[in-house]
Order: structure tokens, then C-alpha cells, then sequence
């Protein structure tokens, strides 16, 4: 994974806690992996793709200033440890993302995790929880992402001392997710306008069953007043002229316009049934037959009044 940068943290039982934040090189790209990949020594919670980066990060670690925590924001009651912090600023990119990593002290077991939204009372972030048996400690990932670049949180981590329950111990909560799993990412890439229209095709068109997701399509009925209003000014338009034909003809005509009318009715309503879906194009082929096999009614009209005008005239 192509990062911006990462933050390592590391908490020790003395109460001091030292950080190293990594970044790529100059037009350079910084590529790590989790420890899920591989299986192999690392000194640190990833895997770097170049080993310049890999050097960078012992040398940098090693070698970083131990700062004691203030009794405050690190403390324990009845065997219960607390550690708190407030981290801001962290930058970040569009369409990249920057890690927070924290290892929590040797064989310390977390009870409870918070990692919250500074500007927004009670959210809480979405993050990895990973017991690390090469150190061994557990480790909190978090993704950093913002559309405004810069990403801010607040820590709250409870924990206790269990070296004898360290091995068999885990720990798992309604906010823990997968390395990989980046399903609240976009809302904070895209810009606000974005990311409720894309909030909105989720809630509208994905469906979720047990963890896994498929698409739903959500056909909207047309409106026959407006999907149908060209048909039906057509219609309009071609009975109207059909009755300026039959006042300027004769008076016998007006049956022909009568009929015309209904099955131009029938027209528009099959076409309207197609432009919803609502029938099948073999459907939609089988009314226009129905429709136009009516058609020699129009023939046996018009025979009939010639008949009568025939008559009269005496022919």
C-alpha cells in the first residue's frame, strides 16, 4: 500500500512513550505492508518495500527522545491502565492515505479502545487491533484520511498487565476492521457536496446481506405526465386534426375520428408501458398487432358511409 506517511507510537510501563513519523523521499513513494502479509522479522508494525525506508525507520526509532507521559493522560486504578492523547495535524492526500500505529506496552492486554472524532461528539473511528507476537504488544492501526489534508484524533485506551494470558488473550469490539477494509474512506476524500450524493447511492442502491454487498437497482415509475407527455400531445394533436378533417368533410366522418382516437389511446399506452419497463418488447410487439389488426374497423366505417352517400345520391 502506497502511503503519505506513518506515525509510530510506542508505550512502555515506565510511562514514557516515544514516535517516529516516516515519510516518503523527495518525489519519492512510500510502500508498506501489514504484518498479515509476511512472515518474516520486522522491527516495527509494517513491512517497507525498500529497505532504504526499512533502515530509515530502525535508525530513526532507535535513536528517538522517551518522553514521560503526565500522570493525566497515563495512569492506573485497581490494576487497570488508562492512556490518553490528543494527536493533530497528521497530513494527508487525496487518494492516499497516512497510518497511526500504536503499540501499546509489553504483554499489556487492551480492555477497551476508543479512538475518537475530535469535532464530532461521541464518533468513533474504525480501526485495526493486532497482537503482535514477534514484540510482543498489541498494536492499534488507524487510517488517517481528510479531504481538508489534515487529520486529527483523540486516544482512549484501557488496558492491563496478563504476560501468563498474553498468548491466549484477543480482543474485539464493534469498530475493529480488517487491514484492507476501507468502507468510510471516500467520505472523507471527496468534498461535501460528493460525498452526500455518493452517501446517497449507497443508502439507495446497495444492499447488505451478512458482510457482503450486492447492488440494488432502484427503478424510479415515471410520471405519465411526464414521460408520457410527448405521446399524449401527439395524440392530442392527431385527434384534433382528425376532427378539423371530419367538420370540413361531412358529418359521417366523425365515427372514423371516434375510433382513430381510441386506438391512438391504445398507442400511447403501450408505448408509455414500454418507456417504464413495464412490458416486454414481445409484449410491447403483441398490443401494437392487437392495435392494428383493429384498423380494418376503420376500413368497414368508411365503406359503410360511402354505402349511405351512395344511396342517397342515388347510385
Amino acid at each position: 500500500m502506497n502511503v503519505k506517511s506513518i506515525v509510530v507510537e510506542q508505550l512502555d510501563w515506565n510511562g514514557t512513550s516515544k514516535s517516529l513519523t516516516v515519510e516518503p523521499d523527495y518525489n519519492g513513494q512510500l510502500w508498506v505492508a501489514f504484518p498479515t502479509d509476511y512472515d518474516e522479522p520486522r522491527n516495527g508494525p509494517f513491512y517497507f518495500q525498500k529497505p532504504q525506508y526499512d533502515k530509515k525507520f530502525n535508525e530513526g526509532f532507535a535513536v528517538c527522545q522517551a518522553r514521560r507521559i503526565t500522570r493525566n493522560n497515563f495512569f492506573e486504578t485497581n490494576g487497570l491502565f488508562t492512556y490518553k492523547t490528543t494527536w493533530q495535524n497528521i497530513p494527508t492526500e487525496r487518494n492516499s492515505l497516512s497510518y497511526y500505529a500504536l503499540y501499546l506496552p509489553e504483554y499489556a492486554v487492551p480492555t477497551e479502545i476508543k479512538l475518537l472524532d475530535p469535532f464530532t461528539e461521541g464518533r468513533q473511528y474504525k480501526r485495526t487491533v493486532f497482537k503482535d507476537e514477534q514484540q510482543p504488544r498489541y498494536i492499534i492501526y488507524l487510517q488517517c484520511a481528510s479531504r481538508y489534508g489534515e487529520f486529527s484524533f483523540d486516544i482512549v485506551c484501557n488496558f492491563k498487565k496478563d504476560k501468563e494470558g498474553f498468548a491466549k488473550s484477543s480482543y474485539q469490539d464493534e469498530f475493529q476492521q480488517d487491514f484492507y477494509a476501507r468502507p468510510e474512506e471516500w467520505k472523507y476524500l471527496l468534498n461535501e457536496r460528493d460525498s452526500e450524493k455518493t452517501q446517497q447511492f449507497f443508502t439507495e442502491k446497495i444492499i447488505f446481506n451478512g458482510g457482503n454487498f450486492k447492488q440494488k437497482i432502484v427503478k424510479k415509475n415515471n410520471n405519465p405526465w411526464v414521460s408520457g407527455l410527448f405521446y399524449l400531445f401527439v395524440a392530442v394533436v392527431a385527434v384534433t386534426g382528425l376532427t378539423v378533417v371530419s367538420n370540413n368533410v361531412h358529418w359521417t366522418i366523425l365515427p372514423i375520428v371516434i375510433v382513430g382516437g381510441i386506438l391512438l389511446i391504445g398507442i400511447i399506452g403501450a408505448l408509455q408501458l414500454k418507456n417504464d419497463d413495464k412490458i416486454k418488447d414481445d409484449s410491447f410487439v403483441t398490443l401494437m398487432k392487437e392495435t392494428y389488426s383493429r384498423l380494418p374497423l376503420l376500413k368497414s366505417i368508411m365503406n359503410k358511409n360511402q354505402d349511405k352517400n351512395d344511396e342517397k345520391n342515388g347510385r
